[in-house]
């Protein structure tokens, strides 16, 4: 029977913690009752800033990215990237712990394209 209370008291006190923790400044409730967290809870939080419908911005000529780690996605999205052209995305920079990937990637450019990033690799 005491392992079941344990159990119970567990979940009772998760639970508590995951109100807590999704009510905005979570700390002040820690001395509120039940019905304090309820209303504070179902309170609506005025919104702030403009509508970006129809939000009409002239186009970036060229886009330049870098690329922190290359394992199996990045890798791809250095290929991908580079496939869209130069003139329209510059990978300026690629960065990996393990610099076989970065060597990897960077030939893979300079064979593709000819971009020369900037390499960072061999550290975390």
């Amino acid at each position: 029977m005491k392992d079941n209370n344990q159990r119970r008291s567990f979940l009772k006190n998760a639970a508590a913690l995951a109100t807590l923790v999704g009510l905005p400044g979570g700390l002040s409730y820690a001395k509120a009752d039940a019905q304090d967290l309820v209303e504070a809870a179902s309170q609506t939080i005025p919104a702030f800033g403009k509508p970006v419908f129809g939000l009409k911005v002239a186009p970036i000529k060229q886009v330049r990215v870098a690329i922190i780690g290359l394992g199996n996605r990045g890798e791809e999205h250095v290929r991908l990237l580079n496939a869209v052209g130069t003139d329209k995305c510059k990978i300026t920079a690629i960065c990996d712990v393990r610099d076989e990937f970065a060597q990897k990637s960077l030939q893979m450019l300079k064979e593709n394209g000819g971009q020369k990033p900037a390499v960072y690799a061999g550290k975390p």
